[in-house]
């Protein structure tokens, strides 16, 4: 009997849909609680969708959890942690829901802290990590007091947030007080209606109507280079990690969209830690700033959730997915055998992600040399991120856009695909990919080297 796994995501994040094709890879039984125009809905290997609703997040994912009846259920976006933890809580003890979600996310004892960014730094000290000095800030005052106690600039961040959003540097009392107030008031309702009738993302409207004020740390800067490090853990045990600086990113403070993959003991140690304190289970990661001179590797964040280095093949062991599979099968007793062959492992010095690195533009040295994280075994998830994602096509983000003067996504990836591939006879990797843009044909199975 096949291993069971429910992928959970309120984003539109690729990561989802490239974890869905890794444990599908490997022969478990995938499924997925997902937004409408999701990518994951594409992936070959996916056997169900469920739609998650916005407004009664519990209610649909305890839904699904009961229809599948997943052996682990792996959330890859911060909102799918948190009504998660909330379905949890509202469970009687001893219901099938509340034990997968402990067996999926680790001990319940830790759930509070895991979402709170001052929490979770304040635990990283307890525990002798290595962190810049933080504060949970509450008011106006409290942002005055540490700015004068501090050489500036410093760092605001926002709970809740992600990708770099609720994250600024600021440089003086006036613009830290000035990010406090914008950080810890309740989510405006023109911005809603932005979400809602541009990006088309319904999910900020229920914590617009609980009237939500994020907690904000305040976080004092360090000069440096990002790095992250992903791990599969069990009860409290790291079982797999994968490493990585990060080369590129989409925006200052957002996700990576080039990296180079590392082995950095202070970060192994720093998640060893966290795991074993906090007796996690899953996917989780946590990032670091390596500082300039010293190399020193300064937490900064805990993400308690998948994020964007679970498919690579980058560590000695294979993938997260596997790692993790493998030790799911062991505890729930599925001994089935592993369909499909394991992923070869990565060789090249970067990894650039696709699409992301690709939506950077033609522009970067960064990108011809790297190996490119292109999805050819999934031609439709291939197509589908090829296109504009799905919160940025409705006619008024489009027409917001060209108000703006904003480049369109599609035309920058087709111009990054022709830059990096030039013609040669025979079908390159560019014909193949709009061969399964335009008609779905299979691609040219691409090595990483690209040419």
């Amino acid at each position: 009997m096949q291993s069971k796994i429910l992928i959970a995501t309120t984003t539109w994040w690729p990561l989802a849909a490239r974890l869905a094709a890794a444990f599908g890879g490997l022969g478990a039984h995938v499924s997925a609680i997902c937004p409408l125009g999701s990518p994951v809905a594409v992936v070959g290997s996916v056997r169900g969708i469920f739609r998650y609703s916005a407004l009664s997040p519990t209610r649909s994912i305890e839904a699904a959890l009961r229809e599948v009846e997943p052996d682990l259920v792996v959330p890859c976006d911060e909102r799918a942690v948190a009504h998660l933890h909330e379905l949890h809580a509202s469970t009687p003890q001893g219901e099938f829901p509340r034990r997968l979600i402990e067996r999926s996310l680790g001990a319940p004892g830790g759930y509070a802290t895991v979402l709170s960014r001052g929490a979770s730094l304040e635990l990283a000290a307890r525990e002798g990590i290595a962190e810049p000095e933080s504060r949970v800030l509450r008011s106006a005052a409290d942002v005055r007091t540490w700015c004068a106690e501090r050489s500036l600039p410093t760092v605001m961040k926002a709970d809740g947030s992600w990708g770099g959003a609720g994250v600024e540097v600021v440089d003086g009392p006036g613009t830290a007080v000035a990010a406090f107030r914008r950080m810890s008031r309740p989510l405006a309702t023109w911005r809603v209606a932005k979400f809602l009738l541009s990006n088309r993302d319904p999910f900020p409207l229920r914590g617009w109507l609980r009237r939500e004020r994020p907690a904000v740390i305040g976080q004092d800067f360090i000069r440096g280079r990002a790095a992250n490090i992903m791990v599969a853990c069990w009860e409290g045990e790291v079982i797999a990690t994968a490493g990585a600086v990060v080369l590129e990113t989409a925006k200052q403070f957002g996700a990576a969209t080039i990296i180079r993959p590392v082995v950095n003991a202070d970060m192994e140690t720093a998640a060893r830690r966290l795991v074993r304190r906090l007796g996690m289970s899953g996917f989780c990661g946590v990032d670091f700033v390596l500082e300039e001179g010293t190399g020193k590797a300064w937490m900064i964040e805990l993400n308690p959730r998948a994020t964007q280095l679970g498919h690579l093949a980058i560590g000695p062991s294979g993938t997260l997915a596997a790692a993790l599979l493998a030790r799911l099968r062991d505890e729930v007793g599925r001994g089935e055998v592993r369909h499909g062959a394991a992923q070869p492992r990565i060789t090249q010095e970067t990894v650039a992600f696709f699409p992301q690195a690709w939506l950077s533009g033609t522009v970067s040295p960064l990108l011809r040399p790297a190996y490119h994280d292109v999805p050819w075994e999934e031609p439709a998830l291939v197509a589908e991120l090829m296109r504009r994602p799905w919160d940025g096509r409705s006619l008024l983000a489009r027409l917001t856009d060209t108000l703006m003067r904003r480049p369109d996504s599609e035309r920058i990836l087709a111009a990054s695909v022709a830059h990096m591939h030039p013609p040669e006879p025979g079908l390159t990797e560019v014909a193949a990919a709009r061969a399964i843009v335009d008609v779905g044909a299979d691609p040219v199975p691409a090595s990483g080297d690209v040419r």
